[in-house]
């Protein structure tokens, strides 16, 4: 498969920025770098914290989403000021 070329004005992406910074800094041999990045978790969620993730996300339904069309349009400019 062809690989995608990048699109133009498109900036690098932040996290291999600091890695590739991370592996300098470790090659000149600074040790104490504290690693702040993507956070990638090293051990499983609480049990604790997943059952209730799942029972409030089976509960969505008592909390229905407005769809109106002021609410809509609410969301588009909100969409449009942000991004």
């Amino acid at each position: 498969m062809p690989r995608a070329r990048k699109p133009a004005g498109l900036s690098p992406y932040i996290f291999a920025q600091l890695e590739e910074r991370v592996c300098r800094l470790r090659e000149q041999g600074v040790a104490d770098i504290v690693d702040l990045g993507k956070a990638d978790p090293d051990h499983p969620s609480p049990d604790a914290a997943v059952q209730r993730l799942l029972s409030q996300s089976s509960e969505a339904k008592k909390r229905p989403v407005p769809r109106t069309r002021r609410s809509r349009s609410a969301a588009t400019t909100f969409t449009q000021r942000s991004f």
